[in-house]
Protein backbone atom coordinates (compact mmCIF):
# COMPACT_ATOMS: atom_id res chain seq x y z
CA UNK A 1 0.00 0.00 0.00
CA UNK A 2 0.95 3.39 -1.05
CA UNK A 3 2.01 6.26 1.63
CA UNK A 4 0.02 9.74 1.35
CA UNK A 5 2.86 11.23 -0.07
CA UNK A 6 3.86 8.19 -2.57
CA UNK A 7 -0.03 8.20 -3.83
CA UNK A 8 0.52 11.81 -4.24
CA UNK A 9 3.47 11.84 -6.58
CA UNK A 10 2.23 8.61 -8.59
CA UNK A 11 -0.85 10.70 -9.42
CA UNK A 12 0.26 13.98 -10.08
CA UNK A 13 3.17 12.08 -12.81
CA UNK A 14 0.21 10.57 -14.58
CA UNK A 15 -1.64 13.89 -14.49
CA UNK A 16 0.96 15.42 -15.40
CA UNK A 17 2.16 13.18 -18.41
CA UNK A 18 -1.90 13.36 -19.66
CA UNK A 19 -1.84 17.47 -19.36
CA UNK A 20 0.95 17.49 -21.33
CA UNK A 21 -0.11 15.08 -24.48
CA UNK A 22 -3.83 16.72 -24.09
CA UNK A 23 -1.88 20.37 -25.01
CA UNK A 24 0.09 19.41 -27.00
CA UNK A 25 -2.30 17.69 -28.96
CA UNK A 26 -3.68 21.09 -29.28
CA UNK A 27 -0.53 22.95 -30.55
CA UNK A 28 0.00 20.61 -33.25
CA UNK A 29 -3.65 21.47 -34.90
CA UNK A 30 -3.06 25.14 -33.93
CA UNK A 31 -2.61 26.43 -37.65
CA UNK A 32 -0.15 29.92 -37.52
CA UNK A 33 2.62 30.22 -35.91
CA UNK A 34 1.21 33.02 -33.55
CA UNK A 35 -1.58 30.36 -32.35
CA UNK A 36 1.21 27.53 -32.51
CA UNK A 37 3.02 30.16 -29.78
CA UNK A 38 0.26 30.40 -27.97
CA UNK A 39 0.11 27.26 -27.13
CA UNK A 40 3.58 26.82 -26.22
CA UNK A 41 3.38 29.50 -23.85
CA UNK A 42 0.20 27.97 -22.05
CA UNK A 43 2.38 24.27 -22.22
CA UNK A 44 5.54 26.35 -20.25
CA UNK A 45 2.75 27.71 -18.20
CA UNK A 46 1.06 25.17 -17.00
CA UNK A 47 3.75 22.51 -16.90
CA UNK A 48 6.60 24.79 -14.47
CA UNK A 49 5.25 23.60 -11.39
CA UNK A 50 2.14 23.40 -9.49
CA UNK A 51 1.05 20.83 -7.20
CA UNK A 52 -2.18 19.38 -9.23
CA UNK A 53 -4.05 19.52 -5.94
CA UNK A 54 -7.28 19.66 -7.28
CA UNK A 55 -7.17 16.71 -10.09
CA UNK A 56 -6.11 14.85 -7.51
CA UNK A 57 -8.47 15.84 -4.62
CA UNK A 58 -10.99 14.77 -7.78
CA UNK A 59 -8.87 11.33 -8.55
CA UNK A 60 -8.78 10.40 -4.67
CA UNK A 61 -12.67 11.49 -4.37
CA UNK A 62 -13.58 9.26 -7.25
CA UNK A 63 -11.57 6.34 -5.91
CA UNK A 64 -12.16 6.63 -2.00
CA UNK A 65 -16.11 5.80 -3.40
CA UNK A 66 -15.09 2.26 -5.08
CA UNK A 67 -14.69 2.53 -8.15
CA UNK A 68 -12.01 1.53 -10.11
CA UNK A 69 -12.24 3.34 -13.78
CA UNK A 70 -9.10 4.92 -12.91
CA UNK A 71 -7.66 6.15 -16.33
CA UNK A 72 -10.86 7.58 -16.78
CA UNK A 73 -11.07 9.62 -13.66
CA UNK A 74 -7.52 11.00 -14.36
CA UNK A 75 -8.40 11.92 -17.91
CA UNK A 76 -11.76 14.02 -16.89
CA UNK A 77 -9.65 15.67 -13.59
CA UNK A 78 -7.74 17.83 -16.16
CA UNK A 79 -11.29 19.70 -16.29
CA UNK A 80 -9.11 20.72 -12.92
CA UNK A 81 -6.29 21.96 -13.99
CA UNK A 82 -7.32 23.70 -17.04
CA UNK A 83 -9.55 25.89 -14.97
CA UNK A 84 -6.85 26.67 -11.82
CA UNK A 85 -4.39 28.12 -14.87
CA UNK A 86 -7.62 30.17 -16.35
CA UNK A 87 -7.99 31.38 -13.29
CA UNK A 88 -4.24 32.04 -12.14
CA UNK A 89 -3.54 33.50 -15.72
CA UNK A 90 -6.87 36.04 -14.90
CA UNK A 91 -5.57 36.50 -11.39
CA UNK A 92 -2.06 37.88 -12.22
CA UNK A 93 -3.40 40.75 -14.05
CA UNK A 94 -6.03 41.51 -11.82
CA UNK A 95 -3.09 41.61 -8.62
CA UNK A 96 -0.57 43.08 -11.28
CA UNK A 97 1.37 40.22 -10.26
CA UNK A 98 4.92 39.56 -12.30
CA UNK A 99 5.76 35.90 -10.79
CA UNK A 100 4.10 33.10 -10.69
CA UNK A 101 5.51 29.17 -9.81
CA UNK A 102 8.96 31.35 -9.63
CA UNK A 103 8.69 32.56 -13.21
CA UNK A 104 6.95 35.30 -15.06
CA UNK A 105 3.47 35.39 -15.10
CA UNK A 106 1.57 34.34 -18.33
CA UNK A 107 1.37 38.24 -19.27
CA UNK A 108 5.11 38.76 -18.70
CA UNK A 109 5.80 35.54 -20.40
CA UNK A 110 3.98 36.98 -23.92
CA UNK A 111 5.65 40.72 -23.24
CA UNK A 112 9.37 39.51 -22.58
CA UNK A 113 8.84 37.53 -26.09
CA UNK A 114 7.84 40.06 -28.29
CA UNK A 115 10.45 42.20 -26.52
CA UNK A 116 13.09 39.53 -27.78
CA UNK A 117 11.53 38.78 -31.01
CA UNK A 118 10.43 42.52 -32.26
CA UNK A 119 7.57 41.20 -34.46
CA UNK A 120 6.46 43.55 -36.89
CA UNK A 121 2.80 42.05 -35.60
CA UNK A 122 3.05 44.77 -32.84
CA UNK A 123 4.01 48.04 -34.70
CA UNK A 124 3.44 50.74 -31.92
CA UNK A 125 5.59 48.52 -29.63
CA UNK A 126 3.21 48.29 -26.72
CA UNK A 127 4.09 45.12 -25.56
CA UNK A 128 3.01 45.31 -21.98
CA UNK A 129 -0.50 45.66 -23.46
CA UNK A 130 -0.09 43.24 -25.60
CA UNK A 131 1.26 40.75 -22.95
CA UNK A 132 -2.05 41.44 -21.02
CA UNK A 133 -4.57 41.46 -24.17
CA UNK A 134 -2.54 37.87 -25.19
CA UNK A 135 -3.15 36.82 -21.51
CA UNK A 136 -7.13 37.56 -20.93
CA UNK A 137 -6.65 35.17 -24.48
CA UNK A 138 -4.96 32.50 -23.14
CA UNK A 139 -7.03 32.47 -20.21
CA UNK A 140 -10.22 31.90 -21.96
CA UNK A 141 -8.16 29.42 -24.04
CA UNK A 142 -8.27 26.92 -20.75
CA UNK A 143 -11.44 27.93 -19.80
CA UNK A 144 -12.48 26.65 -22.76
CA UNK A 145 -10.56 23.40 -22.96
CA UNK A 146 -11.61 22.85 -19.16
CA UNK A 147 -15.00 21.51 -20.21
CA UNK A 148 -13.12 18.91 -22.90
CA UNK A 149 -12.41 16.47 -20.28
CA UNK A 150 -15.41 15.70 -18.89
CA UNK A 151 -17.03 15.86 -22.02
CA UNK A 152 -15.10 13.86 -23.81
CA UNK A 153 -14.99 11.33 -20.84
CA UNK A 154 -16.87 7.64 -21.00
CA UNK A 155 -18.92 8.36 -17.86
CA UNK A 156 -22.85 8.20 -18.33
CA UNK A 157 -24.48 11.64 -19.75
CA UNK A 158 -26.39 12.09 -16.55
CA UNK A 159 -23.26 12.31 -14.30
CA UNK A 160 -21.34 14.60 -16.89
CA UNK A 161 -24.66 16.88 -17.31
CA UNK A 162 -23.95 16.85 -13.17
CA UNK A 163 -20.61 17.42 -13.15
CA UNK A 164 -20.89 20.44 -15.92
CA UNK A 165 -23.65 22.06 -13.74
CA UNK A 166 -21.42 21.84 -10.49
CA UNK A 167 -18.53 23.24 -12.75
CA UNK A 168 -20.32 26.18 -13.57
CA UNK A 169 -22.21 27.02 -10.18
CA UNK A 170 -18.48 26.91 -8.65
CA UNK A 171 -16.68 29.05 -11.35
CA UNK A 172 -19.55 31.74 -10.49
CA UNK A 173 -19.31 31.36 -7.08
CA UNK A 174 -15.14 31.84 -7.61
CA UNK A 175 -15.83 34.68 -9.58
CA UNK A 176 -18.16 36.23 -6.94
CA UNK A 177 -15.49 35.73 -4.53
CA UNK A 178 -12.94 37.02 -6.90
CA UNK A 179 -14.86 40.44 -6.56
CA UNK A 180 -15.43 40.35 -2.72
CA UNK A 181 -11.49 39.87 -2.21
CA UNK A 182 -10.45 42.90 -4.62
CA UNK A 183 -13.49 44.96 -2.80
CA UNK A 184 -12.19 44.13 0.43
CA UNK A 185 -8.74 45.62 -0.18
CA UNK A 186 -10.28 48.84 -0.40
CA UNK A 187 -11.42 48.40 2.79
CA UNK A 188 -10.15 49.23 6.41
CA UNK A 189 -13.02 47.29 8.58
CA UNK A 190 -12.73 43.84 7.21
CA UNK A 191 -13.86 41.37 9.82
CA UNK A 192 -12.96 37.71 10.21
CA UNK A 193 -16.80 36.55 9.07
CA UNK A 194 -16.30 38.49 5.69
CA UNK A 195 -12.67 37.26 5.44
CA UNK A 196 -14.54 33.63 5.38
CA UNK A 197 -17.06 34.45 3.18
CA UNK A 198 -14.78 35.83 0.60
CA UNK A 199 -12.29 32.14 1.34
CA UNK A 200 -15.61 30.22 0.55
CA UNK A 201 -16.01 31.81 -2.85
CA UNK A 202 -12.97 32.29 -4.31
CA UNK A 203 -11.26 29.40 -2.87
CA UNK A 204 -13.51 26.64 -1.80
CA UNK A 205 -15.45 26.86 -4.58
CA UNK A 206 -13.29 25.33 -6.91
CA UNK A 207 -10.53 24.83 -4.79
CA UNK A 208 -11.48 21.99 -2.60
CA UNK A 209 -15.09 21.40 -3.29
CA UNK A 210 -15.29 21.24 -6.68
CA UNK A 211 -12.46 18.35 -7.30
CA UNK A 212 -14.43 16.72 -4.00
CA UNK A 213 -18.03 16.76 -5.57
CA UNK A 214 -16.77 15.75 -9.23
CA UNK A 215 -14.89 12.68 -8.25
CA UNK A 216 -18.56 12.00 -5.87
CA UNK A 217 -20.04 12.50 -9.04
CA UNK A 218 -17.85 9.87 -11.52
CA UNK A 219 -17.69 7.73 -8.45
CA UNK A 220 -21.69 6.68 -8.03
CA UNK A 221 -22.33 8.94 -4.28
CA UNK A 222 -25.54 10.23 -3.61
CA UNK A 223 -24.39 12.14 -0.22
CA UNK A 224 -22.34 15.26 -2.27
CA UNK A 225 -23.30 17.19 0.44
CA UNK A 226 -20.67 15.75 2.78
CA UNK A 227 -18.34 16.11 0.58
CA UNK A 228 -19.01 19.88 -0.25
CA UNK A 229 -18.68 19.87 3.80
CA UNK A 230 -15.37 18.20 4.11
CA UNK A 231 -14.26 20.23 1.14
CA UNK A 232 -15.10 23.68 2.68
CA UNK A 233 -13.21 23.34 5.82
CA UNK A 234 -10.16 21.94 4.17
CA UNK A 235 -10.57 25.02 1.63
CA UNK A 236 -10.33 27.69 4.94
CA UNK A 237 -7.81 25.82 6.48
CA UNK A 238 -6.06 26.04 2.75
CA UNK A 239 -5.80 29.41 2.32
CA UNK A 240 -5.10 30.25 5.98
CA UNK A 241 -2.01 28.44 5.71
CA UNK A 242 -1.37 30.32 2.22
CA UNK A 243 -1.65 33.56 3.97
CA UNK A 244 1.20 32.59 6.05
CA UNK A 245 3.27 31.08 3.48
CA UNK A 246 2.60 33.77 1.24
CA UNK A 247 4.48 36.09 4.36
CA UNK A 248 6.39 33.83 6.04
CA UNK A 249 7.23 31.13 3.63
CA UNK A 250 10.25 30.84 1.36
CA UNK A 251 9.77 32.47 -2.19
CA UNK A 252 11.51 30.00 -3.69
CA UNK A 253 9.11 27.28 -2.95
CA UNK A 254 5.81 29.44 -2.74
CA UNK A 255 6.92 30.88 -6.08
CA UNK A 256 6.49 34.25 -5.07
CA UNK A 257 7.81 37.43 -3.15
CA UNK A 258 6.80 37.23 0.68
CA UNK A 259 5.82 40.91 0.29
CA UNK A 260 2.86 39.79 -2.32
CA UNK A 261 0.14 39.97 -0.02
CA UNK A 262 0.73 43.56 1.40
CA UNK A 263 1.74 45.15 -1.69
CA UNK A 264 -1.73 44.19 -2.86
CA UNK A 265 -3.32 45.07 0.34
CA UNK A 266 -4.59 41.66 0.57
CA UNK A 267 -6.90 41.81 3.89
CA UNK A 268 -5.79 38.31 5.04
CA UNK A 269 -6.69 36.75 8.34
CA UNK A 270 -2.99 37.74 9.55
CA UNK A 271 -3.90 41.66 8.62
CA UNK A 272 -7.42 41.39 10.21
CA UNK A 273 -6.21 40.30 13.54
CA UNK A 274 -3.14 42.77 13.16
CA UNK A 275 -5.96 45.49 12.52
CA UNK A 276 -8.25 44.66 16.05
CA UNK A 277 -5.73 43.34 18.25
CA UNK A 278 -2.14 45.57 18.01
CA UNK A 279 -0.89 48.17 19.30
CA UNK A 280 -1.82 52.07 17.94
CA UNK A 281 1.42 52.38 16.29
CA UNK A 282 1.75 48.94 14.45
CA UNK A 283 -1.75 49.42 13.44
CA UNK A 284 -0.75 52.19 11.94
CA UNK A 285 2.55 51.58 10.15
CA UNK A 286 0.93 48.41 8.65
CA UNK A 287 -2.35 50.40 7.33
CA UNK A 288 0.41 52.96 5.65
CA UNK A 289 2.31 49.97 3.97
CA UNK A 290 -0.90 47.94 3.11
CA UNK A 291 -1.13 48.45 -0.56
CA UNK A 292 2.14 49.58 -1.15
CA UNK A 293 5.67 48.49 -2.24
CA UNK A 294 7.76 47.60 0.41
CA UNK A 295 11.06 47.45 1.94
CA UNK A 296 12.84 44.29 2.81
CA UNK A 297 12.73 46.53 6.22
CA UNK A 298 9.48 46.91 6.16
CA UNK A 299 8.71 43.22 5.68
CA UNK A 300 10.51 42.22 8.71
CA UNK A 301 8.70 44.87 10.94
CA UNK A 302 5.01 43.93 9.30
CA UNK A 303 6.29 39.83 9.86
CA UNK A 304 7.45 40.72 13.40
CA UNK A 305 3.93 43.03 13.93
CA UNK A 306 1.73 39.70 13.43
CA UNK A 307 3.83 36.98 15.40
CA UNK A 308 4.31 39.91 18.69
CA UNK A 309 0.78 40.60 18.74
CA UNK A 310 -0.53 36.99 18.31
CA UNK A 311 -1.84 37.24 14.45
CA UNK A 312 0.57 33.94 13.54
CA UNK A 313 -0.56 32.07 16.46
CA UNK A 314 -4.37 32.58 16.15
CA UNK A 315 -4.36 31.67 12.59
CA UNK A 316 -2.52 28.67 13.14
CA UNK A 317 -5.11 27.70 15.50
CA UNK A 318 -8.08 28.39 13.34
CA UNK A 319 -6.47 26.28 10.97
CA UNK A 320 -6.66 23.53 13.87
CA UNK A 321 -10.15 24.16 14.02
CA UNK A 322 -10.82 23.91 10.51
CA UNK A 323 -8.71 21.46 9.90
CA UNK A 324 -10.76 19.18 12.93
CA UNK A 325 -14.10 20.24 11.48
CA UNK A 326 -12.97 18.53 8.31
CA UNK A 327 -11.74 15.60 10.25
CA UNK A 328 -15.40 14.85 11.79
CA UNK A 329 -17.48 15.33 8.84
CA UNK A 330 -15.04 12.74 7.01
CA UNK A 331 -15.35 10.04 9.99
CA UNK A 332 -19.59 10.40 10.02
CA UNK A 333 -19.25 10.11 6.10
CA UNK A 334 -19.95 7.20 3.99
CA UNK A 335 -16.88 6.79 1.98
CA UNK A 336 -15.89 3.35 1.46
CA UNK A 337 -12.07 4.43 1.81
CA UNK A 338 -11.06 7.28 3.94
CA UNK A 339 -7.40 6.77 4.77
CA UNK A 340 -5.91 9.39 1.97
CA UNK A 341 -8.09 12.43 3.45
CA UNK A 342 -7.48 12.18 6.91
CA UNK A 343 -3.92 12.01 6.08
CA UNK A 344 -4.95 14.95 3.85
CA UNK A 345 -5.88 17.03 6.95
CA UNK A 346 -2.10 16.58 8.48
CA UNK A 347 -0.80 17.35 5.19
CA UNK A 348 -2.18 20.65 5.35
CA UNK A 349 -1.25 21.29 8.76
CA UNK A 350 2.29 20.83 7.97
CA UNK A 351 2.63 21.80 4.28
CA UNK A 352 5.31 24.31 3.33
CA UNK A 353 4.32 25.73 -0.12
Amino acid sequence: MLSFQQEVEEVKEKINERLFRFLEDKKRVAGDWYNKKLYSLLIDFAMRGGKRLRPILMVEAYKASGRENIDAIMNASLSMEFVENYLLIHDDIIDRDDTRRGGPSFHKMVERFMEEKDRELVQDRDFTHFGLSCALIGGDVFSSLALLPILESPFPSRMKAMALKEFALACEQCFRGELMDIILEKRGDVDEDEFIRMVDLKTGSYTTCLPLVLGGIFGGLKDLKMLGEYGKFIGRAFQITDDILGTFGDDKKTGKPTSSDIRQGKKTLLVIYVFKNAGSKERKFLKAKLGSNVSEDDMERIKNIMVDCGAVDYSQKRIEYYTELARESLLSSPLKYKGFFLQFIDYLKKRKF
